[in-house]
């Protein structure tokens, strides 16, 4: 709302909700602007029920339009719960708690209340310790870069490779990029990280004997790609490197393409030029047109696994797949399919006239080193 209608517009929203909230509360209740767009309130005398019953109310006042200055503003509230003294028994730890629990019900959607349960507790102190962990596991280069072979359908020989980061920890165990990958975006981190992975690539494929038309695509994540200085720090890594920008393609997800594409345009248009290839991610999953595709400087579409499982069962994805290489190959896109599992699956690719996949049925993400040997032994 500050950035949008300015500051004066937030301060009177604000003020306009405090006095809803008051209204809510019976008299001698509490009512508080803890910061921010947050505001406690403290209820005495209540049961569990009443809460609940109290925080379906706050919603509902709160969904009301707001007028200001002739126009109505709409806003979405999430409700944390928590109860004295089972859930803490001193004043910092409850709101502590009723504000964990707050952004729980902002994570499942918005406009809902969640109550405090000490599993949070248990999770919150976990992301704590794991973002300490990451931290100190970038400071000390630990994280390793996997590579999984994307293959030709038609010759059957390996064309490149998607380079996916992995996290071991010093007692051994592997932490799931889906626990990790959005808590390094979160703390900004993922900045960082995208780098190392970056330089980890040009450090391992340099000075290394692969075809020309040999790739290895490398995920920019929304952070990155969104980062004012990305052009400058690729090319920085990849000058530093005896690699050739023809050797890698990057990776953008659809649904970030699409959020300024005009702006996202440019930035893609500078990446070729510098002689990188450019790729869209999980095609399928987000808005593009045609025209969008069309006008993106961009050279493959990989079509997202949620697609390829079920291809050979359900003719609806089988039908969208077909379309996509289709209209692929008439705007002069290459196709990679990934998540390829079965033979059934890929001989169905190869009806279709999908050139290249990538997924279980021929190879696990890998080290590097165990990468050349693959690669090795099914292009000999």
């Amino acid at each position: 709302m500050n950035d949008s209608m300015g500051h004066p517009v937030g301060d009177t929203l604000l003020q306009q909700a405090g006095r809803r909230l008051v209204d809510e509360v019976a008299p001698g209740q509490t009512v508080a602007r803890y910061g921010g767009d947050e505001f406690v309130l403290l209820l005495e005398n209540v049961r569990e029920t009443d809460m609940v019953s109290f925080a379906e109310k706050v919603l509902h006042a709160l969904k009301q339009p707001f007028v200001i200055s002739g126009t109505e503003v709409f806003v979405t509230t999430s409700v944390g719960l928590s109860m004295f003294p089972q859930d803490a028994d001193d004043p910092a730890t409850l709101i502590r708690n009723a504000e964990m629990a707050m952004y729980q019900a902002k994570d499942s959607g918005k406009d809902s209340y969640r109550m405090f349960a000490a599993e949070m507790n248990e999770r919150a102190l976990r992301r704590l310790e794991l973002e300490a962990n990451l931290r100190q596991s970038l400071l000390k280069r630990e994280f390793v870069v996997h590579y999984q072979p994307k293959v030709s359908l038609t010759t059957g020989r390996v064309v490149g490779a998607e380079a996916l980061v992995r996290w071991s920890l010093a007692d051994g165990s592997l932490v799931s990029p889906a626990e990790f990958i959005p808590l390094a975006e979160e703390t900004g981190l993922i900045v960082q990280l995208g780098e190392q992975v970056i330089e980890t690539v040009c450090g391992d494929i340099e000075g290394r004997d692969f075809p020309s038309d040999f790739r290895v695509s490398i995920n920019l994540s929304t952070t990155q790609f969104r980062q004012k200085d990305l052009i400058k720090s690729i090319r920085s890594i990849v000058e530093q490197s005896n690699v050739s920008p023809q050797q890698l393609e990057f990776e953008i997800t659809e649904s970030v393409l699409m959020q300024d594409i005009d702006l996202n345009t440019a930035v893609l248009e500078q990446m070729v030029e510098m002689g990188f290839s450019v790729s869209i991610d999980d095609f399928g999953t987000g808005h593009s047109s045609l025209y969008y595709l069309k006008k993106l400087p961009i050279e493959t579409l990989k079509i997202d696994r949620s697609f390829v499982r079920d291809i050979v069962t359900d003719p609806s994805d089988a039908l969208i797949v077909q379309t996509v290489v289709l209209m692929a190959g008439s705007l002069n896109l290459r196709v990679v399919a990934e998540g390829v599992e079965t033979n059934a699956q890929a001989d169905l690719l190869r009806t279709f006239g999908c050139s290249t996949v990538q997924g279980f049925l021929y190879a696990k993400p890998m080290p590097f080193l165990e990468f050349m040997a693959y690669q090795k032994a099914v292009n000999t």
